[in-house]
């Protein structure tokens, strides 16, 4: 089976070009403009509702850095099942407190053994 090199490198320019305008986003734009840009990412790019964006983005558990992180994360993923309960359940500080949400309720995973 040949591997289409080409194919391979423009993925990866890809995601250095993602990874550097996602830079240049958190360090040149203002906690604000970074609130509209996510809002915007998730409603219209993403379809969430923007009931539960804004929640979600007026959620001051999470930094608009942090927040910028998890909707650009999210948007890289393409339109995927459970990216709506995702954001839900970030929106509600409770949850954030304990750590990540996932989509079965403020449930979560401890990462200790």
């Amino acid at each position: 089976m040949a591997v289409d090199r080409h194919r391979d490198a423009g993925a990866a320019l890809s995601g250095l070009n993602w990874t550097a305008t996602l830079q240049d986003s958190l360090r040149d734009k203002s906690p604000a403009e970074l609130r509209l840009m996510n809002l915007g990412v998730l409603t219209n790019n993403m379809g969430i509702a923007t009931e539960a964006a804004n929640a979600f983005l007026n959620n001051n558990a999470i930094s608009p850095t942090t927040q910028t992180l998890i909707v650009a994360a999210l948007a890289q993923l393409g339109n995927i099942p459970g990216q709506g309960e995702f954001i839900l359940q970030a929106a509600n500080p409770a949850c954030i407190s304990a750590g990540m949400p996932t989509t079965s309720g403020c449930s979560f995973r401890s990462s200790r053994n």
